[in-house]
């Protein structure tokens, strides 16, 4: 039992790590755009296009709010069921 439950904790940090990774790989992809065009991207659509950001869409859900232009984006990466 304790084999399963270290098994099951290590996949979830595993997980998380993922998820951290990816989130931040999406707001410095953001910022990286900022940086050079003067705004934030409006959608992710933009940055995948123009900055080259991918990521496992069968396993990672993005959002990604714009406020506004000037303010970095609300980024939020979800685990989906598999």
């Amino acid at each position: 039992m304790d084999n399963e439950m270290s098994k099951y904790t290590m996949e979830n940090v595993k997980w998380r790590m993922e998820q951290e990774s990816l989130q931040n790989a999406v707001i410095q992809s953001a910022v990286h755009c900022y940086s050079v065009e003067g705004a934030y991207p409006e959608s992710l659509a933009y940055l995948k296009k123009h900055y080259g950001i991918t990521w496992n869409e069968k396993k990672y859900k993005v959002s990604y709010e714009v406020i506004v232009k000037n303010i970095r984006p609300e980024v939020q990466v979800i685990l989906l069921d598999e």
